[in-house]
């Protein structure tokens, strides 16, 4: 009924590439709930369509754009975000800041009678790192802020009328990620605690909850 989960990961240093490299990654992430208020079937359904609690794949191609600037473009089976970075950098320590747009598919379509749950959003991401001089590994740790607006017809199951649905999404988290690896090959781990905040309506009823979610992602990146 509604769209896969899972988070959508940065999968990046603070250190942008340089003009000229690009990069591809791909892995999988998982959007754990770990604590939410939502005590009805209603605030229940409006966590699915916003928060997506559950595992997906992802991939990822990141280009360096010259000057300390970077863009990339990121995909899950639930949203598809296009971002650009400028960073500011030293040979061991970054501080880059971003930001992204999303489109997102939050319930598919699953009859004739549904057209689906689709919207777009905004995520700010500011980060900082440092890296080996070889680039063997690197860390970094930061905040992402963003918003999410959504809305369609939610199909509730084949013996039910599908229901308008709309929303909105705030969210506020820390994010830490590490990478290590050799020449043009990295593995690397992220992690995000993020706070959601949601209020919504489906059909004639209002809804509205917070919650905690912890994101784990991982995956490899290739550079060349």
């Amino acid at each position: 009924m509604v769209g896969c989960g899972g988070g959508l990961p940065l999968g990046h240093p603070a250190h942008v590439l340089p003009s000229g490299k690009t990069s591809i990654g791909a892995g999988v992430s998982a959007q754990v709930n770990t604590g939410s208020n939502a005590s009805d079937s209603n605030s229940a359904q409006l966590q699915d369509l916003a928060v997506a609690p559950d595992v997906a794949p992802w991939v990822s191609a990141r280009a360096g754009l010259g000057n300390g600037f970077e863009g990339g473009l990121t995909a899950s089976t639930r949203a598809l975000r296009l971002d650009g970075r400028r960073a500011f950098e030293g040979e061991r320590f970054a501080f880059s800041v971003g930001l992204g747009g999303s489109a997102l598919l939050a319930a598919r379509p699953q009859s004739r009678n549904a057209d689906g749950v689709f919207g777009g959003g905004f995520d700010v991401p500011l980060i900082v790192g440092l890296r080996s001089s070889s680039d063997l590994y690197s860390a970094w740790g930061g905040v992402r802020v963003g918003a999410d607006f959504f809305s369609g017809q939610l199909d509730l199951g084949a013996d039910q009328d599908p229901v308008s649905a709309s929303g909105r999404h705030l969210r506020f988290g820390g994010v830490l990620g590490g990478r290590i690896g050799f020449r043009h090959v990295h593995g690397f781990l992220e992690l995000e605690l993020t706070y959601h905040d949601v209020a919504g309506s489906l059909g004639t009823a209002s809804a509205a909850l917070q919650g905690l979610t912890f994101t784990p992602a991982a995956g490899i990146l290739i550079t060349f």
